[in-house]
C-alpha cells in the first residue's frame, strides 16, 4: 500500500510530543509498541528514541504547535496546502458553538456505529431491540478523527498540575474561574483500587448516617462529610476511573445513598477534566452528596411509587430541593457555592427548571454541572418507576436536552469526555455474546477500552473473569474482530461485577 502522499519523515531526534506516528523506519513486532500508530507523549518519545532512527508523522492528526516546530523543510508543504485536516488534541473548538451542534456530534457518534451514511448530520438513531452497533474498527467513518478529539481520546501524559490556557476556557464558565490542567491520571491498579475502596468506605459510613430515616442528617455535622469526600477527592484527582468503578459497584447495593455517591464521583471527575482546582472538586462532591438530602423529609411512600407521579405527587416531590436548602443554610459547614447548587440543580438555562424558574447565567456554573449530572445519574441508575438507560441512551437524552436549550452544549460535551459512552464499571455485550465491564480506557481510543469479562458467550458467569484490550483487535473463535455491540444497563443478564476486580 503506498503511503499518503502528505505524510512526512521525521529524524527521530526532531520528533517531539504531538506527532503523530503513522509509521516507523523498521517493523513494528521489532519495538515495545503494540498499537501501530499512536499520539507521542514524554513515555512514548522516549523509548522511540532508543528503538529508530526516523518515524513517519501523519500531519492531519497531529498538533499544529508540534508540527510548528519541526524545521521548516518538513513542513512547508503541508502548511502551504494541508489536506482535510483532524483537530488535534489541544485544539478547542470555538464557544459558543453554532446551532446545531449537538446533532453534529450525536451524528458523529452515530456514523461511528453505523447509524449515518452520508454526509448529512443526523441523531444518532434508537437501536431496535437486539440490532447492534457496528464494530467502530471495521471501518473508520468520516468525522472519526473530530470524534476522537471530541471524546478526549488523545491525552497527553504530564505529570504535575498546572494553570490552563485561556484559550481552553467554555463561555459558561466564569472569566474569573481559575482553571488548571491536571497531571495525567493513573490507570486502574490494586492500589488505586485499595485507595479508591477506603474512600468510598469511608464516604459511605458518614452516608449511612445522612441518609438515616430516624432523622440523622438534621445533627450529622458536615464537617464529617467533607473530610470524607475530601480523601475522595484525592482519589478522584490520581486515578477517576478507580473511583468510578467503586462507585458504580453501588448500583448493586440496595443503599440509600448509591446515587448520591456516583453522583459525586461523577461531579469530580467532570470538574478535574474541565481544571476546577481541588477545593472545589471537594466542594462539588459535597454538592453531589448533599443534592438529594431533602428527600427524608419526604413521605417514604411517595418515595417508593413504582409508577409516575399525579400532578398533586409530583408537586409534592419537587419541593425535595427547598427542604433540602432549608436542612442546610444554617450549617456554617457548607459553603455559599454548595448550598447554591443543591438549590438550582433542577433549574434548566431555558427557564423550565424548578423551584425558580432561573436561566442562563442566573444559574451558578456549580448548578448547571449538578443538574447535567444529576440527570445522567437518574436515567442510568436503577429507578422504580421507570427502565434504566445505558449510557449511551443517557448521553442520547442529554444531546436532547440541549438542543431544547436545558443545558450549555459545551458542557454536555465536556461530561462525555470526562466518562465516556462507556464509562469504567459500566456493562458492555461483546460481539462475540459475552458480557464485561469496563475497566479501563484507552488514552487512544476510548471507544475501545479494556474489559473485564465476566460471561462466556451464553452469557453464564466464567469461574475467572480475565481483562481483554479492545485496543488490540482480539478475534473471536471466527477469527471476526470482538468489539462492543452495546451498552448495557445495571443488571442486565443478571450480571454483578462486585465480587471481581477489586485489588
Amino acid at each position: 500500500m503506498s503511503r499518503p502522499a502528505h505524510w512526512i519523515e521525521v529524524p527521530v531526534e526532531q520528533a517531539r510530543e504531538g506527532l503523530f506516528v503513522a509509521e516507523l523506519d523498521r517493523p513494528w513486532d521489532e519495538t515495545p509498541f503494540m498499537l501501530q500508530g499512536f499520539l507521542l507523549d514524554a513515555d512514548a518519545l522516549s523509548v522511540l528514541q532508543q528503538h529508530c532512527r526516523m518515524v513517519v508523522v501523519d500531519p492531519s492528526r497531529s498538533d499544529d504547535a508540534a508540527l510548528r516546530a519541526l524545521p521548516a523543510p518538513l513542513v512547508s508543504a503541508w502548511f502551504a496546502e494541508p489536506v482535510k485536516r483532524v483537530k488535534s488534541a489541544n485544539t478547542v473548538a470555538p464557544d459558543p458553538v453554532q446551532p446545531g451542534w449537538a446533532a453534529s456530534l450525536a451524528a458523529l457518534i452515530g456514523g461511528l456505529f453505523g447509524a449515518a451514511s452520508g454526509p448529512s448530520l443526523e441523531r444518532p438513531r434508537r437501536l431496535a431491540p437486539g440490532e447492534e452497533l457496528d464494530a467502530p474498527h471495521r471501518s473508520r467513518p468520516p468525522g472519526f478523527g473530530l470524534l476522537m478529539t471530541l471524546l478526549g481520546l488523545f491525552e497527553r501524559r504530564t505529570t504535575e498540575i498546572k494553570p490552563r490556557a485561556a484559550a481552553e476556557r467554555l463561555a459558561q464558565i466564569p472569566a474569573d474561574q481559575p482553571l488548571l490542567v491536571y497531571p495525567t491520571a493513573q490507570p486502574i491498579s490494586a492500589a488505586a483500587l485499595k485507595d479508591a475502596t477506603a474512600g468510598i468506605a469511608r464516604v459511605g459510613a458518614v452516608a449511612e448516617r445522612l441518609f438515616a430515616e430516624d432523622g440523622g442528617a438534621a445533627e450529622l455535622e458536615v464537617s464529617e462529610l467533607r473530610a470524607a469526600i475530601d480523601e475522595l477527592s484525592d482519589v478522584v484527582v490520581r486515578s477517576p476511573d478507580a473511583a468510578m468503578w467503586m462507585a458504580r459497584m453501588r448500583d448493586y447495593d440496595s443503599v440509600a445513598y448509591a446515587r448520591s455517591l456516583k453522583t459525586s464521583v461523577i461531579l469530580m471527575t467532570l470538574a478535574r477534566h474541565i481544571g476546577f482546582p481541588k477545593h472545589e472538586l471537594q466542594q462539588l462532591g459535597m454538592v453531589g452528596m448533599l443534592l438529594d438530602v431533602g428527600k427524608l423529609a419526604l413521605p417514604r411512600e411517595l418515595l417508593d411509587t413504582p409508577g409516575p407521579l399525579d400532578e398533586a405527587a409530583l408537586a409534592i416531590a419537587r419541593t425535595h430541593v427547598t427542604e433540602s436548602v432549608k436542612m442546610l443554610e444554617s450549617d456554617p459547614e457548607v459553603a455559599p457555592a454548595v448550598l447554591r447548587a443543591v438549590g438550582e440543580h433542577h433549574e434548566r438555562l431555558n427557564g423550565s427548571g424548578y423551584p425558580g424558574g432561573l436561566k442562563d447565567r442566573g444559574i451558578s456554573i456549580f448548578g448547571q454541572l449538578a443538574g447535567l449530572v444529576d440527570v445522567m445519574v437518574a436515567l442510568t441508575s436503577p429507578r422504580p418507576y421507570a427502565k434504566t438507560f445505558s449510557t449511551y441512551e443517557a448521553m442520547m437524552h442529554l444531546f436532547d436536552a440541549a438542543d431544547e436549550g436545558q443545558f450549555h452544549g459545551p458542557l454536555v460535551e465536556q461530561l462525555v469526555q470526562s466518562v465516556g459512552l462507556f464509562p469504567v464499571g459500566s456493562l458492555v455485550e461483546l460481539s462475540n455474546g459475552e458480557v464485561a465491564a469496563v475497566s479501563g480506557h484507552n488514552p487512544i481510543r476510548r471507544l475501545e477500552p479494556k474489559v473485564l469479562v465476566l460471561t462466556n458467550t451464553s452469557q453464564q458467569p466464567l469461574p475467572s473473569p480475565f481483562e481483554r484490550d479492545l485496543l488490540y483487535r482480539p478475534v473471536d473463535a471466527g477469527g471476526r474482530p470482538i468489539h462492543i455491540v452495546r451498552a448495557l444497563p445495571v443488571g442486565a443478564y443478571g450480571v454483578d461485577p462486585r465480587q471481581f476486580y477489586l485489588g
